[in-house]
């Protein structure tokens, strides 16, 4: 499971794109979202719970899809935030497991990051 953090707007946008993308784009379709509102912490102390959106693969995705799961959402990832003004200035977090990454959508580079790129 991947869980992205940051803006919910971005987030629900992303999401909705990946629901179109799934009846274009056969490989998509072991892919499963759930988004998640922000929450307050219990008893209003600590920090809320920020937004995410949580991607879920169905058994052996790598194998049906011919790449590794972590490389397509990232492909999908760059083709939405080209295609969607006004992005650049967001700030995401990817959480695969205990592993994180702060990833600026300003300059997002060609290559999935290290927790994408060995996800099976």
């Amino acid at each position: 499971m991947v869980r992205i953090q940051g803006n919910e707007n971005f987030l629900r946008n992303f999401s909705e794109y990946l629901e179109k993308e799934q009846k274009k784009d056969p490989r998509l379709t072991a892919i499963s979202t759930e988004m998640k509102s922000s929450q307050k912490a219990p008893g209003g102390l600590g920090l809320a719970v920020p937004p995410e959106l949580l991607l879920s693969f169905g058994t052996a995705v790598a194998t049906a899809i011919g790449t590794s799961a972590g490389k397509l959402i990232w492909e999908k990832l760059k083709a939405f935030i080209s295609s969607t003004p006004n992005t650049s200035k967001e700030t995401i977090v990817i959480q695969v497991e205990k592993q994180k990454v702060s990833i600026n959508l300003n300059s997002l580079g060609e290559d999935a990051p290290e927790i994408l790129v060995n996800l099976e």
